[in-house]
């Protein structure tokens, strides 16, 4: 079988994270989204009411991010962005992993959070996508990463490749 652009736009989170874009260019991004089908709109934290109104009764999800850029909140701060977020009709979130507690091998940390935020995410119906900033992880860390991850009860676990210094390669968890 093979793949159409459309099932391709189905499959890709369409992204409205930089720190300039103006209301109405969130609202443009969410056009694009609705006229390619894409699978969801991923937007800073203070646009999901935005998102929310825009994409209601449509395929396309609400995203926000968790955490980002870095992941260095606190987890209670984590937990209350990711509530408030769902409360205003995020349907996925993307968490950014605290990449200092992993580098410093508190692998503890690490999944309690990752696992907090996912049974919530859970609990409201909702995606947790965990984000590795691959760039600052070594491949052992990466693996790590991913292991922790799917052991918390994550949906999914992705490289981030646009809020990084140096390129992040593609090859990353299954």
């Amino acid at each position: 079988m093979a793949l159409t652009p459309k099932d391709i736009a189905g499959m890709l989170d369409h992204s409205t994270l930089q720190p300039w874009l103006t209301e109405a260019e969130i609202r443009r991004g969410c056009e694009v989204a609705l006229k390619y089908g894409t699978a969801s709109v991923c937007a800073r934290p203070c646009d999901v009411p935005i998102l929310a109104e825009m994409l209601k009764g449509s395929p396309v999800k609400v995203c926000t991010v968790i955490g980002f850029p870095h992941g260095a909140h606190e987890t209670a701060v984590k937990l209350a962005e990711a509530a408030l977020a769902l409360k205003e009709g995020c349907q996925e979130l993307d968490m950014v992993i605290n990449i200092g507690k992993l580098k410093s091998g508190r692998t503890d940390y690490v999944e309690s959070e990752i696992r907090q935020i996912a049974e919530l995410a859970h609990r409201e119906g909702a995606l947790l996508k965990v984000i590795l900033e691959t760039c600052y992880l070594t491949e052992e860390e990466k693996e790590l990463a991913c292991r922790l991850s799917e052991r918390a009860g994550r949906t999914s676990s992705r490289p981030a490749r646009d809020t990084a210094a140096r390129d992040a390669p593609w090859r990353i968890c299954g």
